[in-house]
């Protein structure tokens, strides 16, 4: 029963931040946002833009990076991202897929790590274990 409660508020927690706190035009209430409730831990003048999506909290974020407006994180099966990186809009990170030759199609988590000093352009789309 505890899982479940705690499963509930955390969807809870992240459609607030994705229908509501993301489209708020001040940074330092989506940081706080994302650092204090969602836990999702962010490096030393690094942000994320406005319209961000974002799932699952196994994300990390290094110092100096910049993650652009209307891009997709998603953290549920972990994602790093270095020092210094630059996210153009419109990127999706994802972490999560489908087993193919499983007869329930069941979900396989696969960290993203984008190393130091990385320009990922413009509507780039990376996918699981990357």
């Amino acid at each position: 029963m505890k899982y479940l409660i705690k499963k509930i508020l955390q969807g809870f927690v992240f459609g607030l931040y994705n229908s509501f706190v993301t489209f708020i035009p001040v940074f330092l209430i989506r940081h706080a946002y994302l650092t204090t409730i969602l836990r999702i831990k962010i490096g030393k003048k690094s942000s994320i833009g406005i319209g961000c999506f974002i799932t699952g909290n196994k994300i990390t974020i290094g110092n100096n990076s910049v993650i652009n407006r209307y891009c997709v994180l998603d953290g549920r099966g972990g994602g790093e991202i270095g020092n210094n990186v630059s996210i153009s809009p419109n990127v999706s990170i994802l972490s999560l897929t489908h087993d193919k030759d499983d007869p329930e199609f069941c979900a396989v988590p696969k960290p993203v790590i984008v190393n130091d000093y990385v320009w990922v352009g413009y509507q780039a789309l990376i996918l699981p274990g990357i």
